[in-house]
This record gives C-alpha cells, structure tokens and sequence, in this order.
C-alpha cells in the first residue's frame, strides 16, 4: 500500500478530527471515527466498536473541566491492507483555580484503514507518558 497526497491529507484530518470531538464531547462523534471493530484502549481501560467507545468515553470523560488536545510529529508508514501512525499528544485542560494546566503528555500508536472510502482508526492505543491531573472519572482500584 503507497500512501498517496490525499490519503496523508484524510489520515491526518482524522487524527485531528478525533481530538476536536473529544474536546467539545462529541462522543458519539468520536466512536464513529472507528470501524466496527475498531480498538480504542489505555491503561484506564478499553472498548471495540463505535458504540461500546462512545459508552465507555462518556463513563471517562466529564463536560468539565474543559480540555483541549494537541497533536504533533505525525509519522505514517504504509503496511500492506493499513497505515501505522506514531504521534505525539498533549492535553491541556482546565485548572480547578482557573486557567489552563497540562494535564498529560503522550503518544499515540494507531492503525488505521481506508474503509468504503474513508480512513477509520482500526486501532488506537494511548500511552501516558508524563501525566498529570488529568480530569476524567477514573474508576477507582479496589
């Protein structure tokens, strides 16, 4: 597989795509950005298919604080029936005295794939890197 002008383009506008929805909580927006057996996973849990994502994103990820994700050093590689994508991530969210906090910094590892003509993540794992508060509704470890 070669990928071409504008796959890079859709890829990247995807990847970008997926923060924008996290960010103002389109979640469903969010799981629609996966194909049907599509991985999202973290250390604080996982889900597959479009659904069960926006399910267990609604369980993690509270309307506040407010958050905003940054993502930069997008590296592509074409594999035979996908692309594999490595990018760096970091959120920034809202501090409870106000005011922007980072919140973590990471990498995402994804695989993704051009499906009915359009790119969906098929995988996508998070990895914390540096971490700090980060504003979610963690289930506590019993």
């Amino acid at each position: 597989m070669n990928i071409d002008f504008e796959d890079d383009r859709a890829i990247r506008r995807l990847i970008s795509e997926y923060c924008y929805c996290l960010d103002q909580h389109r979640l469903k927006d969010v799981g629609d950005l996966f194909a049907e057996n599509g991985i999202w996973a973290a250390k604080y849990g996982s889900a597959t298919g479009p659904a069960a994502i926006q399910t267990l994103l609604t369980k993690l990820v509270p309307v506040r604080p407010a958050r905003k994700h940054f993502v930069t050093n997008v590296i592509l590689d074409a594999e035979p029936d996908h692309v594999r994508a490595v990018s760096y991530y970091l959120v920034v969210r809202e501090a409870d005295a106000g005011g922007p906090q980072v919140s973590v910094v990471g990498t995402y590892f994804d695989r993704l794939q051009k499906i009915d003509g359009s790119w969906k993540f098929i995988h996508r794992k998070l990895q914390q890197d540096i971490a700090g508060d980060l504003g979610l509704a963690l289930p506590t470890p019993s």
